[in-house]
């Protein structure tokens, strides 16, 4: 791993949920992966 590979990891933030992955939230929200498994109430109405 070279330097410049490094602080590129040392710049992704941790998921707050706890999962293990990299958040993609600039301001340090959970990551894609734990926001597409919360249950949205009500989103499936809109849903074919």
């Amino acid at each position: 791993m070279t330097d410049e590979e490094a602080q590129l990891l040392a710049d992704l933030d941790p998921c707050p949920q706890g999962c293990g992955r990299t958040t993609e939230d600039p301001y340090g929200g959970p990551c894609n992966a734990c926001w597409a498994e919360v249950p949205m109430p009500g989103f499936d109405q809109w849903l074919p």
